[in-house]
This record gives C-alpha cells, sequence and structure tokens, in this order.
C-alpha cells in the first residue's frame, strides 16, 4: 500500500485478470487486492473516480467473508477509508449515508486492530476527520462532536506526528470547537439558516462559542506551523474560524479591537486578490459578515452601507449554488 501510481495499476490489473477463476477466501482476497489497489491509486493522485470501483470491490470481499473471519477486519478498515474519502472529497455532492458507514467500520477498526497495525493510523486520523466534518457540515449531534475532539487530541498527543497531520488536527479542533454552539442550520450542506436566526446571531451572538472556548480555538489556531500550506488546502477556513473566535472575546461584547483588524485584513486579501478569483467572492462575504456584526452590535459607530456593498458584491460573484448564499442572503 505504499507503492506508487504504476504499482497501483499493475496491482490492480493483477487481481482483475485472475478473479474470475477464483472461488471462496482466496476471492474474497483477489477482492480485497482489487479495492485496495484503487484506493491506493485514489490517494495518489486524489482520484476520486477511482473511489467507487475501490468501495464496491472491497463491500463484495466482506461480503465473502464469514462476520468472524480475521480478515474481515483488515477489509472493512479499507472500506471505511474508502468510504470515508468519496464521503468527504467532493463538497458539492453531500452523501450523509457513506460517512455515516464510514465512522460505523473506523469505529469498529480503530477498536479492534493492533497497535502495530501499520494502517491504525490512517484509520484513527481518518475517523477522527470524519466525526469532525459529520458534526460541522451534516449537523451531527453533540456525541460526534465529543468523539471528533476525544480522538483529535488522542492523535496529536502521539510522538513523532508530522507537521502537516499536526496542522490539520489543530485546524479541525478550532473548527468544532467554533461551531459546537452555532444552531444546526448552520452545520448542514447546503446551510440553512432563516432570516431571524440570522439577527439573532448578529444582534445578540446566539450561537457565538464561549469567550473560553474561543480562547481553545485560537490557541489550536495559533499552533499551526505551516500557515500557508493549510490555507492552501482549506481556503479561508483558518481566517474565518480566527474571525467567529475573536468576535466571541471579551465575554460576548463586539470588541473594535477583534472585529476591525480580520475586516482590514481581508481587505488586504481583497486588494491583492484578482477580482475574477473564486475566492474573491467568500472574501468578500466574510467582510461583509464582520461589518454587519460590527455595525449590529455598535450602531452608533458604524455605517451599514459597507456591509451591504460587501454582502451584495459576494452574492454576485458567488452565484445561487455557493454554500454561503443563504446565510449572506439572511443577513442582507
Amino acid at each position: 500500500e505504499q507503492g506508487d501510481h504504476a504499482g497501483a495499476t499493475a496491482a490492480i490489473g493483477y487481481a482483475q485478470r485472475s478473479i474470475d477463476d477464483l472461488d471462496g477466501e482466496i476471492r474474497a482476497f483477489a477482492l480485497y487486492l482489487l479495492g485496495a489497489g484503487y484506493l491506493v491509486r485514489a490517494g495518489i493522485g486524489q482520484a476520486l473516480e477511482d473511489l467507487p470501483a475501490a468501495i464496491c470491490h472491497l463491500r463484495e470481499a466482506a461480503s465473502v467473508l464469514p462476520d468472524d473471519h480475521p480478515g474481515r477486519l483488515v477489509v472493512e478498515a479499507r472500506l471505511g477509508l474508502a468510504l470515508a474519502k468519496w464521503a468527504i472529497g467532493d463538497p458539492d455532492a453531500p452523501r450523509a449515508g457513506e460517512l455515516s458507514d464510514a465512522i460505523r467500520l473506523l469505529g469498529r477498526a480503530r477498536q479492534e486492530l493492533t497497535a502495530d497495525d501499520p494502517v491504525r493510523p490512517r484509520v484513527c486520523y481518518t475517523l477522527a476527520l470524519a466525526l469532525a466534518i459529520r458534526f460541522t457540515c451534516y449537523a451531527g449531534n453533540e456525541s460526534d462532536a465529543s468523539a471528533a475532539l476525544s480522538e483529535l487530541e488522542a492523535i496529536l498527543g502521539q510522538p513523532g506526528l508530522d507537521t502537516a497531520t499536526t496542522d490539520v488536527c489543530h485546524l479541525l479542533m478550532a473548527f468544532v470547537l467554533i461551531y459546537r454552539s452555532a444552531p444546526e442550520g448552520m452545520r448542514q450542506r447546503p446551510v440553512s439558516i432563516d432570516p431571524g436566526e440570522a439577527g439573532r446571531l448578529l444582534a445578540r451572538g446566539v450561537g457565538r462559542p464561549s469567550p473560553d472556548t474561543a480562547r481553545s480555538a485560537l490557541e489550536h489556531l495559533d499552533q499551526i506551523a505551516d500557515l500557508a500550506a493549510t490555507e492552501a488546502q482549506y481556503g479561508h477556513l483558518v481566517a474565518s474560524l480566527r474571525g467567529v473566535a475573536s468576535m466571541s472575546l471579551d465575554d460576548g461584547e463586539l470588541a473594535e479591537g477583534h472585529v476591525g483588524p480580520w475586516v482590514e485584513a481581508i481587505d488586504e486579501a481583497l486588494r491583492l486578490t484578482p477580482g475574477d478569483d473564486p475566492d474573491a467572492g467568500v472574501l468578500h462575504g466574510m467582510a461583509g459578515l464582520l461589518r454587519a456584526v460590527r455595525a449590529t452590535g455598535h450602531p452608533g459607530g458604524h455605517d451599514f452601507g459597507p456591509a451591504i456593498d460587501s454582502l451584495v458584491t459576494a452574492v454576485r460573484q458567488l452565484g445561487d449554488r455557493h454554500p454561503m448564499i443563504p446565510v449572506l442572503n439572511s443577513v442582507l
């Protein structure tokens, strides 16, 4: 499973040629090799189109083996990895069922795989990621949030963790902490929040994290070592989480000292971003939301005009299908 693209392709071809003449456990093994080959190739090239084949062959391999067969756990661990990658990989194609199946399989694998199993660290990391995504993007329950934070803490406590994994774990910790108190409508795809909820969020801070939680989230964001690489992979999530956390300090009061710098930082990012860049609309949306929060929290000191201008620009640039649109329209 550490091979290159050519090695994975060769394994796929070998298993495919031999599978028709096999039955029983040896057929299950060939199906496992076939599914694992597609999974490895999907990971090497980030090729989501290989994942349906991986899932199909791994499901069939598992179905051939009895429930108490020792090889079934090995197969189902890889199936959980494939399902999670498939469910999370395309944000425009919600796959709640596949994500829940992945969490079930990965949870069992984490419990039953031995400590020295080479795939166990990957299982633990993917389980934590899947739980965090189900909570923040699929309106998961509190048990998802608690489990995600627990799994992420356990991973961060391991010695010799690489920088990329450490940074993503800190980012996910901040993501879950900040969204833990958010309304359910803000924790699903697409975001669904009515104007009344939006008004309460802006005017009274309903759904914002507590100051202590915000400080914890900021501590995790401050520990991201390679900020450039993290932002390249996750867009402007780091900046948006930092902005929400900053607005939640000072016992829930909207301090200009926290909101103002982030408005300025986003404005500076916009000056450096071409107008036709897809990120420009997201930045305008973030700036509009921050300006709306600032104007609503301190109506005597800030004009609503700049907030409205930023929000209108964002809505025009992002288009009707972008997940930010319902929130931006509600705030408008």
